[in-house]
C-alpha cells in the first residue's frame, strides 16, 4: 500500500494537526479504494480506519466519510458507524454507500433529523419500505426528494399519504406528475389537485380514465399550453405541442377531439383532427370550412373519426365554421407534416387520396 507502512501511525495521527489528520484520512482511503491490497494490509488499513473513525475531530471523520462512502468492500461496521455519526460525517455514506440494509436506514429514519433522512431519501435505490417510512418521518424536505427521486419505489399507498399532507406544495406534485410513472388512482387524484400546467403534463403522459382526461385537458387550456413539458426535453409554446406529446403518448383519443368540438375548442379540435389525419393544420381548415361537406367528410374518414358520429359531427361543423351551400375546395391530404406552412396544399381531386 505504500502509505506510512512501517510507521506508527497512530503516534503519527495523534501528533500531526487536525488538518493534516484528515489528509491522512482521505489519502489512506483513496489508496485503499484504487489499488490492489495483499491480506495483511487490507487488515492494517482497516484497523487505521477505525482509528480514524473514532477520532475527536469532526473534519478528520468527515473526510473519511466522504472519501469511502460508496467503497463496497470496507467492513459494515465501519460503514454503520460513519452513518450514525454526526450529519457531517454520515450523510455521504448515508446517500451513497449500499452496504447499509434497510433495516439500519429505518433506524435512522425514524431517531435522525432532516438532513440525513434527506441524503436517504436522495439514493440511487430506495426501496417501498425506506420511501414510506420516509414520508411518515420526514418533513416538506425528505418528501420532496424522495418523490423528485426516479429511483425511489413509491407505492400507491405511500403516494396516497403525500397527497393527504402535501397537496398544495407545487414542488411535490411536480415530482408525482413528473414520474416515469403512476398508479392510476394517484393519477387522477392529483388531476383534481395540481396546477394547470402540471395537470396537462399529467394527463397527457399517465393513464386516467378518458372522462377525467377531457375535462382536464379541455377546461382551462389556453392558460396553461405555454407551460406543458416545461421540464421535458421539449419546450412547448401552443396548443399544437400538446396534441403532438398526446398522441405520441396514445393519449389524443377520437372522444377528446369530438369534445373539443363539442365545447367549442377550436383550435384543439383543428389540430387534433389533422395529426389524426397526418396533414397541416391549414388544410384541415381549409376542409372544415368546405362549402359542400365532401371535403369534411374526406378529413373525418382520414382522420378515423367513428362514423356513427359523423352526423352529430358535421351539424356542429356547419354551425361553427359557417358551412352551406357553396363551392366545395379540394386540399392535397398527402403531406404529413403537421405544421401551418407551405400554403393551403390545394390541388384537384386529391381529397381522392383519403381512403
Amino acid at each position: 500500500m505504500g502509505l506510512l507502512l512501517g510507521q506508527d501511525l497512530e503516534r503519527i495521527l495523534d501528533e500531526v494537526s487536525r488538518g493534516e489528520r484528515a489528509a491522512v484520512a482521505k489519502k489512506l482511503a483513496d489508496q485503499y479504494s484504487t489499488e490492489t491490497l495483499s491480506e495483511s494490509d487490507r487488515e492494517l488499513a482497516h484497523s487505521l480506519f477505525k482509528i480514524l473513525s473514532e477520532d475527536l475531530a469532526v473534519k478528520v471523520r468527515a473526510s473519511l466519510a466522504e472519501s469511502l462512502k460508496d467503497n463496497k468492500d470496507i467492513p459494515h461496521e465501519l460503514a454503520l458507524k460513519l452513518a450514525n455519526d454526526v450529519a457531517d460525517v454520515s450523510v455521504p455514506v448515508l446517500e451513497f454507500s449500499e452496504l447499509l440494509t434497510d433495516q439500519e436506514l429505518s433506524h435512522i429514519i425514524e431517531t435522525r433529523a432532516t438532513e440525513e433522512q434527506t441524503a436517504i431519501a436522495k439514493r440511487k435505490n430506495v426501496s417501498s419500505a425506506i420511501a414510506d417510512a420516509l414520508v411518515v418521518h420526514g418533513d416538506q424536505v425528505v418528501v420532496t426528494a424522495l418523490v423528485h427521486n426516479k429511483g425511489a419505489d413509491i407505492e400507491e399507498e405511500t403516494f396516497h399519504k403525500v397527497i393527504d399532507n402535501y397537496s398544495d406544495v407545487e414542488e411535490i406534485n411536480s415530482g408525482m406528475v413528473f414520474r416515469n410513472s403512476l398508479p392510476i388512482n394517484i393519477a387522477e387524484r392529483l388531476v383534481a389537485t395540481v396546477a394547470d400546467e402540471l395537470r396537462m403534463y399529467l394527463v397527457s403522459t399517465h393513464d386516467v380514465r378518458d372522462s377525467i382526461l377531457e375535462e382536464a385537458v379541455l377546461q382551462g387550456r389556453e392558460n396553461t399550453v405555454a407551460n406543458l413539458l416545461e421540464r421535458s426535453n421539449k419546450p412547448v409554446r401552443d396548443v399544437a405541442a400538446l396534441i403532438t406529446q398526446m398522441e405520441e403518448t396514445g393519449r389524443l383519443t377520437s372522444s377528446i377531439i369530438l369534445k373539443a368540438l363539442e365545447i367549442m375548442d377550436l383550435d384543439f379540435f383543428e389540430y387534433g383532427i389533422a395529426i389524426k389525419a397526418k396533414i397541416p393544420v391549414q388544410n384541415a381548415r381549409i376542409l372544415l370550412k368546405d362549402q359542400g361537406s365532401t371535403g369534411f367528410l374526406a378529413l373525418y374518414k382520414q382522420a378515423y373519426l367513428p362514423m356513427e358520429e359523423f352526423d352529430w359531427c358535421q351539424g356542429r361543423v356547419e354551425t361553427l365554421y359557417g358551412a352551406g351551400g357553396g363551392k366545395t375546395v379540394y386540399v392535397g391530404m398527402t403531406q404529413n407534416t403537421f405544421d401551418e406552412t407551405g400554403g393551403d396544399g390545394i390541388n384537384d381531386d386529391s381529397w381522392m387520396d383519403i381512403t
